[in-house]
């Protein structure tokens, strides 16, 4: 028969299964990243071990100290303390409804938008490299490359494909540092123009 006393036991070591703490420090060991951990009471628990889902690592310093986690305690023994779910309330960014985002302590983030199957990504700087192979961007309407500053095309050799127009709208284009939109011919000798000179292109 169970007595009270040993409902009472169990009801404690329940209790200790699971709890929420704070993140004091996190640093790499051994491929796995472990924290210290700052539980109820003050209670410090170090060398915690991170459990991330496959496929998603975070390197120990990109974690912000005062993140939380949720503490799972093997069989009930604090001792044997592992972390799940760490987030950051801080650095966590805003988004609609639906909406959803991989993000880090910089407010980097890659964004999945609910509405019309969109993928944002906001960040100061964007590399995209393929080590071997070929970088392919496909769509069916508009695929549209806006800068306040400068697009540059740094390429052994560039081909452009069009099965219709090439239109190419700017104050100033330069091909080879001659100014196209300026530009003006000497009128070649057997003309009645001869000698004179172009107007710049219509």
């Amino acid at each position: 028969m169970v007595s009270v006393e040993d409902l009472r036991k169990l009801w404690t070591r329940l209790r200790l299964l699971a709890g929420r703490y704070r993140v004091v420090a996190a640093e790499e060991s051994g491929g796995v990243v472990e924290l210290t951990l700052e539980g109820f009471l003050g209670e410090l628990r170090t060398g915690v071990r991170h459990l991330e889902p496959f496929g998603l690592a975070v390197q120990a310093a990109a974690i912000p100290a005062d993140s939380e986690c949720l503490g799972i305690a093997e069989l009930a023994d604090r001792g044997n303390l592992v972390a799940i779910g760490v987030q950051d309330r801080t650095t966590r960014p805003v988004l609609a409804a639906g909406d959803v985002a991989l993000y880090n302590a910089t407010r980097v983030f890659l964004r999945f938008v609910d509405v019309n199957d969109e993928v944002g990504l906001t960040a100061a700087s964007v590399d995209v490299a393929a080590d071997a192979g070929n970088v392919e961007i496909s769509a069916t309407d508009t695929v549209a490359i806006l800068s306040e500053d400068v697009v540059a095309l740094a390429s052994g050799n560039v081909t452009v494909i069009a099965t219709g127009t090439v239109a190419i709208t700017g104050a100033t284009v330069t091909i080879n540092g001659v100014n196209f939109s300026t530009h003006t011919h000497t009128i070649p000798a057997g003309t009645d123009a001869a000698g004179g000179v172009s107007g710049v292109p219509a």
